[in-house]
């Protein structure tokens, strides 16, 4: 092996002093660091640090839930941000942090009669779940399951519903206990356009200049309030729809239309617009609708009497891949609304004669029920129609958000008989109905004392409401839907002077 000893003669005495000097300082500092690490391993994780489940004990003893912590709407990561203070509320969408010991690593989480997916475990053996779209409200069991055993505890949850008039005031309503809540005052701009996330913890609102869009969350303390803005370039906007089933929003316009990931509910990112097809430009659109896998846009033109459906899987075009007539007896037949059932496999289409397009020779309003099929040849086709004799003016289409009962089930409803109400006009303006469209009738739901504007069935298929306009101004009226004619109830909307549209968290 050479010797290389001799070469240190070579070297200065000063750059070997430097050079013994720099290994005395990184031994220092070696050993500092050591002594760091090793403090850090013995001192306590934060509790609210999120951990993988792995980190975790098996939870061998029987889970207990001391308590339940409020964290709004806010993205879950790192580490949990409690709220000052909860309101003891927890509202669609509101994640919440369930402490107590024993849940283990695979807990079965339940709130309001709905499996709740844990969304992380922190480093004190707790949880952070969100309320789940479709819970039931009021006084609801939360319960956490494991080999060892339950605990259970109960939480007050809510579901808003927002109502808002021609004028663009807002006004919140109660959607569990149908009730207007005139002591939430709506920290937004006017309103044209509404629509909630998939989860319900945003809403999402546009003006009457079509050209910002405002992120509202529902989970706020004291009520929903806006949070962020984002500013909209080009054409304004003329409907705005989101997915059910997805975090998916649609922003259609006079010749594109925006689609955004709504996956941060509370800011979502700026999106590339996609062209429209000529048919659609051409064909004027009048409504959408999204399906609830956000795959698909349904679009309604008021020029041909046709619906489109357009396929969003490309993020850099909207592909047209339906174009089908509603009534092929009826040259342009007035489309007035349009709505895919909860599994996405039927799009429900109204259409009839409104006030401005009255004419004895377009017949008796209808609802066509569209198949959609998964099969490019045939994306839509004609399923069924409905006639309905008794409402002269159709003014909005209900479909119920509640999924048909699964395979197996005592009793099952197929999709194309799903829950579908249909709001409607007297032509003498005095009144109008709530219909129910059946398999074998459209039986009349209740006689309504003002002429209707909007139609919503809440998230379980409980109620269906429906906005009238009042002499005082807008009323909120509701009744079971159940299918049976009963005695609707109803109650004024404080703030608002006419009727008024309606639109409710998941």
């Amino acid at each position: 092996m050479p010797d290389y000893r001799h070469l240190q003669d070579m070297v200065s005495p000063r750059a070997r002093r430097a050079h013994d000097a720099g290994a005395r300082l990184c031994r220092r500092l070696t050993a500092a660091s050591v002594i760091a690490l090793g403090l850090a391993s013995c001192a306590p994780a934060r509790p609210g640090l999120l951990v993988p489940p792995r980190d975790l004990s098996q939870g061998a003893s029987r889970p207990r839930i001391e308590r339940v912590v409020e964290l709004g709407g806010a993205a879950v990561r790192g580490e949990v941000q409690p709220l000052e203070a909860g309101d003891g509320v927890a509202v669609v969408g509101e994640a919440l942090w369930l402490r107590g010991p024993g849940f283990g690593r695979q807990p079965t989480v339940r709130l309001g009669g709905e499996v709740t997916p844990v969304l992380g475990f922190t480093a004190d053996g707790g949880l952070v779940v969100r309320v789940p779209a479709g819970a039931a409200t009021g006084r609801q069991a939360l319960s956490v399951r494991t080999a060892a055993g339950q605990a259970e505890t109960v939480v007050e949850v809510k579901r808003f519903a927002a109502a808002w008039d021609a004028a663009g005031q807002l006004s919140w309503v109660d959607a569990g206990v149908p009730a207007p809540l005139a002591g939430l005052a709506p920290s937004v701009p006017l309103v044209a356009h509404l629509a909630f996330s998939s989860d319900g913890r945003a809403a999402y609102v546009v003006g009457p200049d079509g050209r910002r869009l405002t992120v509202v969350d529902m989970t706020a303390q004291g009520g929903p309030r806006a949070v962020f803005a984002l500013e909209l370039e080009g054409t304004p906007v003329l409907g705005l729809e989101a997915s059910r089933g997805a975090p998916v929003l649609a922003l259609v316009r006079e010749e594109d239309v925006m689609v955004l990931d709504t996956t941060e509910a509370l800011r979502p990112p700026r999106s590339r617009p996609r062209p429209l097809p000529p048919e659609v430009r051409a064909g004027r659109p009048v409504g959408a609708a999204l399906s609830p896998d956000g795959q698909h846009l349904a679009v309604a033109l008021a020029g041909s009497g046709h619906v489109a459906l357009l396929a969003l899987s490309d993020r850099a075009d909207a592909r047209l891949v339906a174009h089908e007539k509603v009534d092929t007896a009826v040259s342009a037949p007035p489309l007035v609304d349009l709505s895919f059932s909860p599994d996405g496999r039927t799009l429900w289409v109204l259409s009839g004669s409104t006030p401005k397009t009255a004419e004895p020779s377009l017949g008796p309003a209808h609802v066509t029920a569209f198949s959609v099929a998964g099969s490019l040849q045939a994306p839509l086709t004609g399923a069924r129609r409905f006639a309905l004799g008794e409402a002269s003016f159709p003014v909005a289409l209900a479909v119920s958000p509640a999924r048909p009962l699964p395979s197996g089930a005592a009793i099952r409803t197929p999709p194309v008989e799903a829950q579908v109400f249909v709001s409607a006009q007297d032509q003498g303006e005095a009144g109008g109905g709530l219909f129910a469209v059946a398999a074998a009738a459209t039986p009349l739901l209740a006689t309504l004392p003002s002429p209707p504007t909007a139609s919503m069935v809440d998230a379980r298929g409980q109620w269906v409401f429906t906005c009238v306009a009042g002499p005082g101004g807008a009323e909120l009226v509701w009744v079971r839907a159940n299918e049976r004619p009963t005695t609707p109830g109803r109650a004024p909307i404080k703030g608002l002077t006419s009727g008024c549209r309606l639109e409710g968290q998941p």
